[in-house]
């Protein structure tokens, strides 16, 4: 049997095959999952092959009653962050800056953990009152 690459296998596919091999390690049946999680065989059958897509209140479900986190159940590219989901979509991963260019962040250009000086006021420039009694 030859794996097809990762663009090509639909993420829903991905992702049943990844709880699949989730059930076996913990020798689970699709069945008893289904009986855990108060659904009918097909409905779990239907997911585990790839036919119908899980929805994310599905994965939390299915997460809780196994005792991991949603991200056990992703396929590691997606986990490790490499897999673009949204990659015929053509939407952006994250908004672009539409700052204008010039002053930068001074958080960003003094670095995390560094606080801005204090102005201190030149003593010299200034006259000091003194109370002459």
């Amino acid at each position: 049997m030859t794996t097809a690459p990762v663009g090509t296998v639909p993420l829903r596919e991905r992702v049943a095959e990844e709880l699949r091999v989730l059930l076996a390690r913990r020798r689970l049946t699709a069945t008893e999952l289904a009986r855990k999680l108060g659904r009918s065989q097909t409905w779990i059958w239907r997911r585990l092959t790839g036919e119908t897509a899980f929805d994310l209140n599905d994965l939390e479900a299915i997460a809780a009653t196994l005792g991991v986190t949603v991200a056990d159940l992703l396929p590691p590219d997606v986990r490790r962050g490499n897999g673009n989901i949204t990659e015929n979509s053509g939407v952006p991963d994250r908004p672009r800056d539409n700052r204008p260019p010039g002053r930068t962040d001074q958080r960003v250009a003094m670095g995390p953990g560094t606080r801005r000086a204090r102005r201190m006021r030149d003593l010299n420039a200034v006259p000091l009152k003194v109370n002459a009694t």
